[in-house]
């Protein structure tokens, strides 16, 4: 299981069969995967205000709300989904 940001290493991971839980703060994840079946992706895309930009116009970057406890309920659901 890989716990990484949305970009490039996430597809390759992918592509090779690795377990994903993927964390995006200006992507959706609709757009930029996991799209895996069993996959997550934990998004606070909802909440940015910078959308597919570079630098965050905010002072405290929206991905810092993905909390430690997101991440592993996230990793739990998609080890479980593994079956």
């Amino acid at each position: 299981l890989m716990i990484l940001g949305a970009t490039g290493p996430m597809h390759v991971e992918a592509a090779v069969g690795t377990l994903l839980v993927t964390l995006s703060g200006p992507t959706r994840p609709e757009r930029n995967g996991p799209w895996g079946l069993y996959d997550v992706a934990l998004s606070r895309a909802d909440q940015c205000s910078c959308l597919y930009q570079r630098r965050c116009r905010r002072d405290v970057p929206c991905i810092t709300g993905i909390g430690v406890e997101d991440v592993l309920a996230a990793v739990e659901r998609r080890l479980q989904a593994h079956g």
